[in-house]
């Protein structure tokens, strides 16, 4: 997905199905419970492999901070949605299933922002960002994350 869509519109489309996945996670039947959690796993991966690429070629000289803040940017919003779904049952007379809804606005709202800001420079990776990206610290290329010594 990487290599076709570029890493914006990867990241785009990662929130665009967290979006539906936290919605399939609150329907009635248990199933979807499951279904929509495991939705939820893989679009959260697909973020954490694409988001590193996209500071890495963006922001090759602040790759450090920018990681820092991305970061505290993610566990800060997992924390407050955890933090929020009990007051928010409660607020809604009961109704987990609404409350863990809520975050399906917060995961759009982000991908309505992240369109908004990158949306028309999305680009597929060319040749020269995958040799950038996959360089390792010695400065020769590595073809695969197995074999780069920085990804281990």
């Amino acid at each position: 997905m990487l290599r076709r869509a570029g890493p914006e519109r990867s990241l785009l489309i990662a929130l665009m199905v967290l979006s539906v996945a936290i919605l399939i996670r609150s329907a009635p039947p248990a199933a979807a419970l499951w279904i929509g959690t495991a939705l939820v796993g893989a679009a959260i991966a697909i973020g954490n492999v694409v988001l590193p690429v996209i500071v890495k070629t963006r922001w090759p000289r602040g790759v450090a901070a920018t990681t820092g803040a991305y970061t505290a940017a993610s566990a800060l919003a997992a924390a407050l949605s955890a933090a929020i779904v009990i007051p928010m049952t409660r607020e809604l007379g009961g109704d987990w299933r609404a409350a863990l809804a809520v975050g399906a606005g917060f995961a759009a709202l982000a991908a309505l922002v992240w369109l908004a800001a990158f949306g028309r420079a999305a680009r597929p990776l060319q040749d020269t960002d995958r040799a950038s990206v996959h360089r390792g610290p010695i400065g020769a290329s590595r073809t695969t994350v197995t074999r780069s010594p920085l990804a281990w």
